[in-house]
């Protein structure tokens, strides 16, 4: 799996930039004087347009735990001189559980929501942001259940591949 994601990180696929519109079987269907053939051909290109979507809400999800982990790790760099690190730690939960009530997550929640952010955070910061917009075919799942390990790995993959 890391082998894959480190490949498909360093690949470099223009984003087309393309509006996708929606639409069901129905809109294709054969009562529209169109052959059938055209018929697939359409519903295979809303698949490519489905997929594109689907791509596009990973990378919107990913940024999005990006930002969440980069104000983290800000607030915490913030606090840290006054606090020292466990202290700094303690104080940003503190900040993060008040602005979040545990009736939108239980703590359990909001600490996998943190500790996700911060892995995608260490990830693409190290890596450069950018590489975000690469990802193509694995769901965001895929990164943000990664372990810290696989973190370091995927981290190491990409900038030794860079590097060569």
């Amino acid at each position: 799996m890391e082998s894959r994601n480190i490949k498909e990180l360093l690949t470099n696929i223009p984003d087309s930039g393309e509006v996708l519109g929606e639409s069901n079987a129905s809109d294709a269907s054969p009562n529209t004087g169109a052959p059938s053939r055209k018929k697939f051909l359409y519903l295979s290109d809303m698949i490519d347009q489905a997929e594109t979507k689907n791509e596009d809400a990973t990378r919107n999800v990913i940024n999005r735990y990006f930002d969440f982990g980069e104000a983290l790790y800000l607030r915490y760099k913030e606090l840290k001189p006054s606090g020292g690190k466990d202290g700094a730690k303690a104080l940003v939960k503190e900040e993060v559980r008040k602005q979040i009530p545990e009736t939108k997550f239980s703590d359990d929640a909001l600490r996998k929501r943190m500790e996700r952010a911060g892995k995608v955070y260490k990830l693409f910061n190290s890596i450069g942001r950018t590489k975000i917009a690469r990802i193509r075919s694995f769901p965001a799942r895929s990164i943000l259940n990664l372990s810290d390990s696989n973190v370091d790995r995927v981290l190491a993959g990409v900038l030794r591949a860079e590097r060569s």
